[in-house]
Order: C-alpha cells, then sequence, then structure tokens
C-alpha cells in the first residue's frame, strides 16, 4: 500500500496519473477513506471522465457522494460543484449530490438537521438523498405495508415542518418520499405510485414526481447496475409507460416523457419538443411543460434556459407557453425562490409572453414564502413595474408540497 508521502506525491502528478490511480483502488473496492487524500473536485472530474463506461461513472459517483457527505462539510461540496464549468461535467451533479445527501442523513442521524444543513445544488438532488435514506433505514426489517400507513406518511411533517421550513423544502421532501418508495420497491412504479396515494391528496403530487424521477433515472449511470426499472420509458413507445398507470398518475407521467428524451439525449430539446407530438394528444401540452422543466438542468443558467424555450415555437405557441411554465416552477425551485433568476429567464423570453413569465414566477414563488408581505418583498425585485403587478396578483401554483423536478 502507498505511505501517505508517496499519496501525496501522486496528486500532484497530473490528472492522468490521479485516474489511473482511482480507477485502481475503485476496481479493487479499497476504502474510500483513500478520497480524503485528494481533492473533491479532481475525483469528481475523474468519476466522470469520458473513458468511463456509464455505469463505472456511477459507481464512483455513488462512493464519493456517499463520502463526501458523511466527511466533507457542505460548503466544500458546493464549492466543487462551483468550480465545474463543462456541461458535460455537470450533467452528473445531481447524481453525485443525491448520494452526498445519503452520507449527510448517515452523519447526522436526522432529517431536520440534515435537511437544515443540504445545500440546493444541482436541483436539489441533496435533499432528495437525505430523504431517501431516512425512509430506507427506517423501513428497514419492517414490513413494507405497515412501515408505509405507519411512518411515511408523517415523516415530512414530524422531521421537516416542526422547524417552520418553507413550503417550497417541504415539498423537495415529499419529491424524495417519491425517490424512497421506488427505493424500497425495487423500482416497481405502480407499486410505489400506490405508496404515494396514501399521502394526502395535496402532496401526493409532489411524490409522484420523485417516483417518476426515479424510474427516468434508473436507466442512466449507477442505477444500470444497481435497480433498473422495468418501467423506465421506451424510446420506441413514446406513450410507454403512461398508457399502463392509472389515470391519476398519467399526467405527471407525461410530463417526464418529454423529460427523458432530454436526458437521453444529452439535451437536444428541439427532439425532445418533437417527441411530445408521438405521444396521446391530450397529454401533449404536460409533455411540452415537462421539456421546459428539464431545460434549465443542463447548463443551470436562467438566460440560457430562456433562450432554449424558443425552440418550443417550430411547434407552436402552446408549446412555447407551456416550456416557459415548465421552466419556471423548475428555475424558482432550483434558485429557491430567486427574484434574480426570474429576471435573467424572463429578460430572454419573448416580449410577447414576459406577461405570462412573470404571471408564472409569481405563481411559483408563493412556496418559498411564508407571508403576503415576503411575496411582496420578492415581486418588488422584478425587473419592471408590470412584472411587479403580475407577480403579486398571481395564485399559488403547483399547490403546496407539489415539487417539480428533472
Amino acid at each position: 500500500m502507498l505511505s501517505l508521502t508517496a499519496k501525496k506525491m501522486v496528486a500532484f502528478a497530473g490528472f492522468g496519473v490521479l485516474f489511473l490511480l482511482l480507477t485502481l483502488w475503485i476496481g479493487v473496492r479499497k476504502p474510500v477513506s483513500h478520497f480524503a487524500d485528494f481533492s473533491l473536485v479532481d475525483v469528481y472530474r475523474s468519476c466522470v471522465d469520458a473513458t468511463r463506461s456509464q455505469q463505472d461513472k456511477g459507481v464512483c459517483l455513488k462512493e464519493l457522494g456517499d463520502y463526501a457527505g458523511q466527511y466533507a462539510v457542505v460548503s466544500e461540496i458546493d464549492a466543487a460543484i462551483a468550480s465545474l464549468t463543462k456541461p458535460e461535467e455537470l450533467f452528473w451533479c445531481h447524481e453525485f449530490v443525491h448520494y452526498a445527501g445519503w452520507g449527510l442523513y448517515k452523519k447526522t442521524r436526522n432529517m431536520s438537521v440534515a435537511f437544515r444543513e443540504a445545500s440546493n445544488r444541482c436541483d436539489s438532488g441533496m435533499f432528495h438523498g437525505i430523504v431517501e435514506e431516512y425512509i430506507s433505514e427506517a423501513s428497514d426489517g419492517r414490513d413494507p405495508e405497515q412501515f408505509i400507513t405507519s411512518v411515511a406518511p408523517t415523516a415530512c411533517e414530524q422531521d421537516v415542518a416542526e422547524n417552520n421550513l418553507l413550503p417550497g423544502i417541504k415539498g423537495i421532501c415529499y419529491h424524495g418520499l417519491g425517490h424512497a418508495f421506488m427505493f424500497i420497491t425495487d423500482n416497481n412504479l405502480p407499486q410505489a405510485l400506490r405508496y404515494c396515494d396514501m399521502l394526502s391528496s395535496t402532496h401526493a403530487g409532489g411524490c409522484y414526481t420523485g417516483a417518476f424521477m426515479e424510474n427516468l433515472q434508473s436507466k442512466q449511470v449507477t442505477r444500470i447496475g444497481t435497480h433498473p426499472s422495468l418501467y423506465a420509458p421506451k424510446p420506441d413507445d413514446p406513450d410507454y409507460p403512461c398508457n399502463l398507470l392509472d389515470e391519476k398518475h398519467r399526467d405527471v407521467c407525461y410530463r417526464y416523457a418529454g423529460i427523458s428524451v432530454g436526458v437521453r439525449t444529452g439535451g437536444d430539446f428541439k427532439q425532445a419538443f418533437a417527441h411530445c407530438l408521438k405521444i396521446d394528444p391530450a397529454y401533449q401540452d404536460t409533455c411540452f411543460f415537462g421539456v421546459g422543466t428539464d431545460i434549465p438542468a443542463l447548463q443551470w443558467s436562467s438566460r440560457w434556459a430562456g433562450e432554449k424555450c424558443k425552440l418550443a415555437l417550430e411547434i407552436s405557441t402552446d408549446a412555447y407557453k407551456q416550456c416557459i411554465m415548465g421552466a419556471m416552477t423548475f428555475l424558482v425551485q432550483l434558485n429557491l425562490g430567486s427574484p434574480q433568476a426570474v429576471n435573467e429567464f424572463c429578460g430572454a423570453i419573448e416580449p410577447d409572453y414576459r406577461d405570462l413569465c412573470f404571471e408564472s414566477a409569481g405563481n411559483n414563488l408563493h412556496a418559498w414564502v411564508t407571508s403576503d408581505e415576503e411575496l411582496a418583498e420578492k415581486c418588488d425585485k422584478l425587473s419592471s413595474v408590470r412584472a411587479r403587478e403580475l407577480c403579486l396578483a398571481s395564485t399559488i401554483f403547483p399547490a403546496t408540497g407539489n415539487s417539480t423536478s428533472r
């Protein structure tokens, strides 16, 4: 085994040597404490290097994320992600912080404390991982049906809401429950959705989004080798799996039909919008909305997302409207209610559609305030008098607890 001094010399020998060494470590399953000898961002870049297979990337990210959540502070994880600039590196950051959430819960043993420490980086993946690990540990050794009926329905109330966290954060918790239900059912999507149905009607929708997101991710990265889903979308069957599900689950399912194409193609949103025309016509607007929610995730840029939504105009003005509303839903969550993100996105929208953009912003900002006064404070930071008026006149959407994530 290399001495500590030798390891440090290797660390400075260049990325190529680092990559080789880490590959060997992971290949022979050495203890993850070896990660401590290298910078977090360098190991992350090694994990997502283009020469690795998809499955190998996922295994590496899983080990690194779980380690970082337990032994690094969240500010160090944030700093590592902030230094990433290439889209092909950022593409994997949700996967990474999801596993960091696992580690953070293992360290704190308390979901409320973990939520307080967690970062919203990379589509709030750390929050998702916290809930998933909480449910995984709380359900261990219990009958699944008994656990779902006795523990899960109150998990996001007793452990999160007691600390007066924002409704939007609680929505992320319910979204995380959807991820967790897929995990404990071995990615049985219909069963996970039935578990979501045991929640209150206010929060079931947020749980659905987590289940469908996990179902989509099951064909990616680590999940190829750990818990693949039989219900993952099929490129040659646009309505699958939505046409197999209960009617009440189909709206959210078709939202992820559009998302699945963007994920599969690495961000070909033109193709994703076109895919929506192939599905059941009753759900095409929902599909366009879903593509919109996915667009900000590729570059994590509000203005870039506004420009990309214009691809929908090649389909129809209705598709463009749905993209605006979908992207805004995600952007507000991604930025935890930041008015700056709203201004940047709406500034890139075609002028005739900016009223819709700012109205949609107000609808979604409700989840990130606790009073009318706080909403007014956020609306006052928007870029024009008209924008502020539309924001203040808005109504709540989506319903409290219904988190929308990529």
